[in-house]
């Protein structure tokens, strides 16, 4: 979040995993496959590069309250009065909300992001079933000019080669970028914040897909 706050992200991704080891032939799982162990079988994809820097970056994202205004403490004095009404317009943090463009209806905000929700989950619902004991990563994509995070402890790592995408230092982007089939789910607008979703399936769940479609076919022969 604090990233995004500071305006430094372009994109997120829920990256859905193949299992990292194959099922136990003696166990009740589906079948060993031929998809390598890890490979990207699905990835949920969330474009914000048209979020606005938040003023004040991540501090100020915290002291800010959608009531309409900074966190003040009360101290139980009535100082607090006066420095409310000399801080009123040019409070630390808070986002510009004199013109139209710029004024944010968090009832919107909060009615655009429940659909959205809502219909991430009816894409889910509609997908076949993914193997038992799959993995999953969040993977934060940068933009040209954001600073990656540093510090100690780091909580983030670089991700695979295979999904990194391109840039001034790497002409080619990742191969499980892009996926085998995208799927539109949701553009949310509300003042000006915008964001998009979408899903990317892989390579590897088109080729699970065959070779469930060849169990099936044999299954049908046989019987």
């Amino acid at each position: 979040m604090a990233q995004i706050a500071g305006g430094n992200v372009a994109r997120v991704a829920v990256v859905i995993h193949a299992p990292l080891t194959s099922p136990d032939p003696q166990s009740k799982s589906p079948s060993p496959t031929k998809v390598p162990p890890g490979s990207v079988l699905e990835r949920w994809m969330f474009d914000v590069s048209g979020f606005p820097p938040w003023p004040g970056g991540a501090d100020g994202m915290k002291n800010w309250n959608s009531a309409g205004g900074q966190k003040h403490h009360d101290d139980g004095d009535d100082s607090g009065a006066e420095a409310g009404e000399e801080e009123e317009g040019s409070s630390v943090g808070a986002p510009a909300t004199e013109t139209a463009d710029t004024t944010v209806n968090w009832e919107d905000v909060d009615e655009q992001l429940r659909g959205a929700v809502g219909r991430i989950a009816h894409a889910g619902e509609s997908l076949d079933d993914l193997p038992d004991r799959c993995t999953f990563t969040v993977a934060v994509e940068l933009r040209e000019d954001g600073k990656p995070p540093i510090g100690h402890p780091q909580p983030w790592i670089p991700s695979q080669p295979n999904l990194q995408p391109a840039s001034e230092s790497r002409r080619e982007k990742g191969k499980d970028l892009g996926g085998e089939k995208t799927t539109p789910i949701r553009s949310v607008e509300a003042g000006p914040l915008f964001f998009e979703c979408w899903l990317e399936e892989g390579k590897a769940k088109d080729a699970l897909r065959h070779e469930k479609g060849k169990e099936s076919g044999l299954r049908s022969s046989n019987s």
